[in-house]
């Protein structure tokens, strides 16, 4: 399959001619060649955005709401395309699957979504009136910003559309920079947003990021804001520009609007009274979907004393069942995780003494499961590139969110993407909501359980993209 960039509203080949080849994720055949944008591309992109930033203002919601169901109806319903982003990811293709059919879902009520943040779409263009002893005093209004950057961290198919459909609900042209995991599911979305008149509002370039550092600074310099997903040293490189001595001596944040989401360290806590089957199945789940790399992945569970051993042993009675290897087949539970993260989390479990399964093969694994001798492991303060399970014992819930907020230390955000929390004590549950820093909390579900209605990362992005201003009357 070739890509094209979509620039000026149409594809065409990069300027320079070269082309950019992304191979599956274990190095062993070609799946896709893209022309690597440069800095003229680039340039057009911002122009093109320009061009067309009144014109998507003006664009009424509704109008907006119809052309994302249709869009809905056809996003990555192509069987070849479907397994060609499994090839490319690595990830399961019923993961490729559920993934759409979430998104595809949450596109098609675009309406609804906009309604639940903002009452009505009459309100979402008018104006929220603030009332005052059953008067209206005042209007609450949302505008959009400008030109937004999205620079995305690899995903397969939920990130790129996750983004950009809000990122089209608030009326902001998008200059996108895809991860090469996500070229082909941004692109298809890309093509269907320009069957439907929106193709002028979404300019998709791409290149090597490591090979062109360069054009990603570009890239957050000539926008209004910018969405950014990636590992805390990735935002903290983007965001901050530092010296020979690594002095900050830029911080792009003080000028644009930067909307981070960072820090994959995500866990589950087991209280004394949870459904131990239950919690095992979901955290399985969320250790192991697609290839358990993502923000949303289990990577540590705390379990009170009392279940501790119920749990470990119903866990490791279940792991062995899972199948790893082929992403194309519809049963596998684990595909492709790669032989660069399958051979750094094999020597990160040898300096481990606590190993309780582990099954490693050149470019798969079955998730591997550790008791840590120390908290101070890496398994528990690392974002571990694959599925890794870390068990700990806690006495109580006040232990669980004391040793879950620490293990957070030195995050960009300090705060956990998701962490599930198993178990019926409302009073422990309220210690837990009070008190855990995690921006989505899941009660008795799996870390990767989505709904696209609530903010992530602590970010509803619709209102983040667009400005807020109160109108006095």
């Amino acid at each position: 399959m070739e890509i094209k960039n979509f620039i000026l509203g149409e594809f065409k080949e990069s300027y320079s001619g070269e082309k950019g080849i992304v191979k599956d994720i274990d190095g062993q055949e070609t799946t896709i060649s893209f022309p690597q944008s440069e800095e003229g591309d680039l340039a057009d992109a911002f122009m093109a955005a320009k061009m067309v930033q009144s014109k998507i203002a003006d664009m009424s919601l509704t109008e907006i709401v119809a052309k994302l169901k249709a869009v809905s109806k056809r996003y990555l319903q192509d069987e070849e395309t479907i397994k060609l982003i499994a090839k490319t990811t690595g990830s399961p293709i019923s993961y490729i699957k559920a993934m759409r059919d979430q998104v595809t879902a949450w596109m098609g009520a675009a309406d609804v979504y906009l309604v639940s943040l903002f009452g009505s779409l009459e309100q979402a263009e008018s104006g929220i009136p603030i009332l005052e002893n059953g008067k209206t005093v005042g209007k609450k209004l949302f505008r959009p910003r400008g030109i937004t950057s999205v620079i995305l961290a690899g995903d397969e198919a939920g990130l790129a559309s996750f983004v950009m459909v809000q990122t089209v609900l608030s009326r902001n042209p998008i200059v996108l920079k895809p991860s090469t995991l996500e070229l082909v599911s941004a692109y298809e979305l890309v093509k269907e947003f320009a069957k439907e008149g929106l193709g002028d509002f979404v300019q998709m370039v791409a290149w090597n990021a490591s090979a062109n550092p360069e054009l990603v600074t570009h890239l957050i310099k000539n926008c209004e804001q910018i969405v950014l997903f990636g590992s805390d040293a990735t935002v903290d490189t983007l965001i901050y520009e530092r010296d020979e001595d690594g002095k900050i001596i830029q911080d792009y944040s003080k000028s644009i609007n930067v909307i981070a989401h960072t820090t994959g360290r995500s866990a589950s806590i087991i209280l004394k009274d949870a459904d131990i089957p239950l919690a095992v199945d979901a955290v399985l789940n969320g250790a192991t979907c697609s290839r358990g790399n993502e923000c949303v992945h289990t990577k540590k569970v705390f379990v009170e004393s009392p279940v501790y051993e119920n749990f470990k042993k119903t866990l490791l009675e279940k792991v062995p069942s899972l199948n790893v290897g082929d992403p194309l087949d519809a049963q596998t539970s684990i595909g492709i995780v790669g032989k660069k993260s399958v051979h750094a989390i094999k020597m990160l479990a040898s300096e481990e003494t606590g190993v309780l399964y582990s099954s490693f093969k050149e470019n798969t694994m079955a998730p591997l499961v550790i008791e840590p001798a120390q908290f101070d492991s890496r398994f528990i303060h690392e974002e571990i590139p694959g599925p890794s399970i870390a068990l700990i014992k806690v006495e109580n819930e006040q232990e669980a969110v004391k040793q879950a907020n620490k293990a957070l230390s030195g995050s960009y955000s300090t705060y956990a993407t998701a962490t599930s929390v198993f178990g019926k004590d409302t009073k422990a549950l309220d210690h837990i909501f009070k008190h855990l820093r995690a921006h989505k909390i899941l009660l008795n579900k799996s870390s990767t359980s989505m709904n696209f209605n609530l903010p992530h990362h602590g970010h509803n992005l619709v209102l983040e993209l667009m400005e807020k201003k109160t109108i006095d009357l």
